[in-house]
């Protein structure tokens, strides 16, 4: 009975926590929606204006363009970076170690360096100044903090390189060679045995964790709030609840919060689903 029970006892603080701090923010928060600044029931009506709104079809767009971007390069990037770490070489846990490195450094110190490295006044534009390329500093293009997701895009690539490689990577060394040598073997060519043979075996691994990169990406602030100028939906929901000088304001950051919120929880439900199916194809 009590080995029954322990899993079940184990989990409750994790469910407490949960419900503490995300199931009943999430209420709260709908709730708050639903009502005015007085107090009354408008139903959706919030979400059907906010929606509507010029400024938030702007920020979701941008939004979504920034996640898929992003997850997109990582993928393409990390796939080829663990296929070129998969085999043995002099100095590999030297080349493992500056990888991974990356991964343990915070998003908004990595954001920081972005800016320190590609700024007008940063590292690259001194070099340049003082090779003579450029007559000042200001001259040398504006890369980051600019309409653009340049910056953005390399800071969160910077993170889920290898976030995404090195768990392509365990795939890659975990699983034997013998069928891609078959295929070699055959004649197959190496183009045709990677995509039909080693991608395959893939992509669970990719799909997995290029969710939680797009749901990250989707409901970031601080890394597009210091390397762009774009809003983000994330950005658009804190500075609407920022705005003292609009009562109505503070509803619209209920509502993008919450659809960020839904967006989110959709890719952790793609995440799990897909990990549960693997795990039931591998018993099978």
């Amino acid at each position: 009975m009590k080995s029954k029970w322990m899993p079940y006892i184990a989990l409750i603080p994790v469910i407490i926590i949960i419900f503490l701090f995300y199931i009943i923010p999430i209420y709260n928060t709908f709730y708050e929606s639903l009502h005015d600044f007085y107090g009354r029931y408008v139903g959706l009506e919030t979400f059907y204006n906010v929606i509507a709104s010029k400024s938030f079809q702007n920020a979701f767009v941008y939004t979504v363009e920034l996640s898929l971007i992003t997850t997109i390069i990582s993928i393409i990037l990390s796939i080829i970076t663990a296929m070129a770490l998969k085999d043995t070489f002099i100095g590999k846990k030297l080349v493992l170690f500056c990888y991974q490195f990356n991964v343990s450094i915070p998003h908004i110190t990595m954001a920081t360096m972005i800016l320190f490295i590609f700024s007008q006044s940063g590292i690259v534009s001194s070099i340049a100044y003082q090779l003579g390329y450029i007559d000042n500093w200001f001259d040398f293009p504006r890369i980051v903090e600019d309409s653009s997701m340049f910056g953005t895009v390399v800071s969160f690539c910077l993170k889920f390189i290898p976030f995404i490689g090195l768990s392509v990577l365990s795939v890659l060394m975990s699983s034997s060679n013998e069928c891609e040598n078959q295929s070699l073997s055959l004649g197959v060519g190496k183009f045709r045995t990677f995509f039909y043979v080693t991608l395959p075996s893939l992509k669970t691994s990719i799909f997995s964790t290029s969710m939680i990169v797009f749901a990250y990406c989707f409901g970031s602030y601080e890394v597009p709030t210091i390397l762009g100028k774009t809003q983000t939906l994330a950005m658009l929901a804190y500075n609407s609840y920022n705005n003292y000088y609009d009562i109505n304001a503070i509803y619209v950051a209920y509502s993008t919060s919450l659809i960020i919120a839904a967006v989110t929880i959709s890719a952790a439900v793609i995440y799990l689903y897909i990990i549960n199916r693997s795990k039931a194809e591998v018993t099978i």
